[in-house]
């Protein structure tokens, strides 16, 4: 499994991960729930079995419903893992990763273990997380729909995951996971065009109070609802 060097888990979260695992032969990975923690704030991400029969709509339904993507961090079967090699250095690297494994396997999520991870970090903005991979410049200027052509090419003609897949299955499936990223979030590519205007001095003071009337709407709210769905 992986997990960041600002994050935490249960002490039960591995044990209670691979019981899944064994308990279910073809699942690929489990995880369990997100706990963001910011300070004194805490709030659950949302989480989502993907069991699906058939390999391309387990990644249609993940690609579709993915957010802060726990299953990053999920205890991943070893086989899986390292058929899903090597990680890629891209936009979109987590769903990438994660529609690799579910290409050879379900997911499941375990209620009962929960990991907690810090907000911030490497993953604060889409411009630090491409600092950070050494990306190239520009790379974070449109980041959704770097992601959406990112997810599309490894499915396409990048992973060897894919590769029994009749070439015409392959490019089919790529361009409907690219689609089921594209329809489920059509404000990101709203707001990545407006953020270089939203970023310009005169207009930041002008929204600055906007945001901090969110900000503390923010941290009067409670924890999100755990959603848990079987596909």
């Amino acid at each position: 499994m992986l997990l960041a060097d600002d994050d935490t888990l249960d002490r039960t979260f591995v044990e209670r991960c691979r019981e899944a695992l064994v308990a279910e032969p073809g699942l690929s990975i489990v995880h369990g729930r997100t706990c963001f923690v910011d300070g004194a704030d805490e709030a659950y991400g949302t989480v989502f079995d993907v069991t699906a029969g058939d390999a391309g709509r387990r990644i249609l339904h993940y690609l579709s419903r993915v957010h802060d993507n726990g299953a990053f961090y999920g205890l991943m079967r070893g086989d899986a893992m390292r058929a899903a090699l090597p990680m890629p250095n891209m936009l979109g690297a987590d769903w990438v990763w994660i529609s690799r494994l579910l290409f050879q396997g379900p997911l499941r999520v375990r209620l009962d273990a929960e990991l907690r991870r810090s907000y911030g970090g490497s993953s604060r903005s889409f411009e630090q997380i491409a600092e950070i991979l050494a990306l190239p410049p520009g790379a974070a200027r449109r980041p959704t729909a770097g992601i959406v052509a990112n997810v599309r090419h490894d499915i396409r003609a990048g992973s060897a995951v894919y590769a029994g897949l009749a070439p015409a299955r392959r490019r089919r499936l790529a361009l409907l996971a690219a689609l089921s990223i594209a329809r489920t979030r059509p404000c990101n590519f709203i707001v990545d065009e407006l953020q270089p205007v939203l970023a310009r001095p005169l207009v930041a003071r002008a929204l600055a109070p906007v945001g901090q009337i969110s900000k503390s709407m923010r941290s009067q709210s409670r924890p999100g609802k755990i959603v848990q769905r079987d596909r």
